[in-house]
């Protein structure tokens, strides 16, 4: 990914007098000049999200300046005006999701999958950022060579399952494993910025 798809915002935006219409201008134009078209969707948390209801430059371009409005607040629907008569593609929401993480330093974690302070600028469908390769897991390739399994090594890439039943005292164990791999074909149209 070229370095200067990595930005940081000019003032963090939990700071209601950042200029967050100004940062996101800023980058769909830097995105727009690599000659990769435009970005279709801006993505980020909810909670990032809802910083922009907040934020003094866009709740005066929703409701007027301070002088003429004591709003300060306005709806994620407001933001989505605000942002849509802008020109600037629309804010797709990412899942907050997480891992376990046990050898993380300090001790074990719950380690967000993409930070709460990330905005992304990406195609409208991630499909055009990369694909995701399937290997074959250890798994499959000792079904592969068992004389249990009728599976090939053509037919192994992807996530396997299996159910092995022993007894007595009976029992049933599901055993899955993938291997997967994340491959981005097209770096220039992701665009990362801490904000």
């Amino acid at each position: 990914m070229p370095p200067e798809n990595k930005v940081t915002a000019a003032k963090v935006w939990s700071d209601p007098t950042a200029k967050i219409l100004d940062d996101l201008l800023a980058w769909v134009t830097a995105y727009e000049n690599q000659g990769v078209g435009e970005p279709g969707a801006i993505r980020m948390k909810l909670k990032t999200l809802r910083l922009l209801c907040t934020n003094q430059q866009i709740v005066s371009l929703s409701v007027g300046p301070a002088t003429q409005s004591s709003r300060t607040r306005i709806t994620l629907a407001e933001v989505g005006d605000v942002l849509n008569a802008e020109g600037l593609p629309p804010v797709q929401l990412l899942p907050d999701t997480s891992f376990y993480n046990e050898n993380a330093t300090g001790g074990p974690v719950n380690q967000k999958v993409v930070p709460d302070n990330l905005v992304l600028l990406t195609p409208a469908s991630l499909s055009d950022l990369g694909f995701t390769a399937l290997g074959v897991s250890v798994t499959a390739l000792e079904l592969v060579n068992s004389n249990v399994s009728e599976l090939t090594f053509g037919g192994a890439a992807g996530l396997v399952g299996i159910v092995e039943k022993v007894g007595p005292p009976y029992r049933q164990y599901t055993f899955v494993d993938a291997t997967a791999l994340p491959v981005l074909t097209q770096p220039r149209r992701l665009f990362i910025a801490n904000v």
